[in-house]
Formats: C-alpha cells, sequence, structure tokens
C-alpha cells in the first residue's frame, strides 16, 4: 500500500494536506486511484481559499434521480479545475459531506457530493442507515456500482471540471463507494 497526499494522487498539483476543521481530529480516508488502493491522510489546516458556487446536479441511474452538489473554488483563473468526488458515510448526502465538499473547494479544487440513495435522501436514523447502506453493499452491489459511476461521470461533466484529473474519498461506507469506483476514474 502507498501512502500519498491527494497533490500527489492528482500530479502537477502543489502538495497539500485538507482539513476536518470541524470535527478537530485527524482522521484518513481509502481512495482508489490508478489501479490501485491508497490511502489519503487528512490533518487539520486552516483553508486558503474561498469556494464561491454550490451547484445541484442531478442525474439518473435508471428511473432514479440521483441529487449531487458540485462545489467549486473561488478562482480558477479561467483554468479547470481538479475535482474530488466525495461519496457519504451510512447517513446519506448531508450537511457533513457539503462541509467536506467546500473545505476542498476552499483549497482550488472542484469537490461533488454525491448522493448514492436517490432523491437526496438521507437516513432518519442509524437503523435505517443500516438497512439503506446495507442493502446497496450486500445485495445490490451492482446497482452501488452504477450509482458511483454515475457520480463521477457526472463529475467529469462539469465545464469548470479537468476530466483528466479525477480523485473519489469517502467516509465510512462512502469508503466502500470510493473503492469502487476505481474502474472509472
Amino acid at each position: 500500500m502507498q501512502v500519498l497526499s491527494l497533490a500527489q494522487a492528482i500530479p502537477g498539483e502543489q502538495d497539500f494536506i485538507v482539513g476536518s476543521i470541524k470535527s478537530m481530529r485527524p482522521t484518513s480516508v481509502g481512495l482508489f486511484f490508478g489501479g490501485q488502493m491508497k490511502w489519503l491522510f487528512l490533518a487539520m489546516i486552516l483553508p486558503t481559499f474561498a469556494f464561491s458556487t454550490v451547484k445541484n446536479i442531478d442525474y439518473k441511474v435508471g428511473d432514479l434521480t440521483l441529487k449531487s452538489k458540485l462545489v467549486l473554488p473561488q478562482k480558477t483563473d479561467g483554468k479547470k479545475v481538479p475535482v474530488v468526488v466525495l461519496f457519504p458515510d451510512w447517513m446519506g448526502n448531508g450537511d457533513f459531506l457539503l462541509e467536506r465538499a467546500k473545505e476542498i473547494a476552499k483549497l482550488g479544487y472542484a469537490a461533488l457530493a454525491a448522493d448514492v440513495y436517490g432523491d437526496g435522501k438521507l437516513a432518519k436514523d442509524v437503523k435505517e442507515a443500516a438497512k439503506l447502506a446495507g442493502a446497496l453493499k450486500e445485495g445490490k452491489r451492482e446497482e452501488l456500482r452504477k450509482r458511483v459511476k454515475a457520480g463521477i461521470d457526472n463529475a467529469k461533466l462539469q465545464k469548470e471540471v479537468d476530466a483528466t484529473k479525477v480523485v473519489a474519498i469517502g467516509y465510512c461506507f462512502g469508503g466502500t463507494s470510493s473503492y469502487t469506483s476505481g474502474p472509472h476514474l
């Protein structure tokens, strides 16, 4: 296993460390990049850029509408920027994931907070979260792959994004989702 920063995963970018300021604790997330599982270590820093835009990005997988949010950095100097696709923990694409996307955008990257349950659904409690995530992890892994691929594909389609520089990360259940993204990056 190779350990690398997000900047190392996206060649040509300056080295940096992404921060989880809200939780005030370092964490790490697995990411699938270049055909190998690698780990990205996240530590606390203050952001240096502001984000300027949060765009709703809706797309379909079969009859299901996935409602994701694309957060863009404020300053791009008219250039396309790399994108980080974030997959949620088992509670769904809520405020926690959107705040992480904003933190990444403050560093000068686009960040897509991806919906995997559809219609922006959030679990009401851990019992419902276990049911929703469990259905995709255990019985419908191919359906999860389709939803992950759709999120990545739609992130690449955005006019502000450099489709050759894409990384997928996730938290808990989102880590499982990002792991399934490997062939689609």
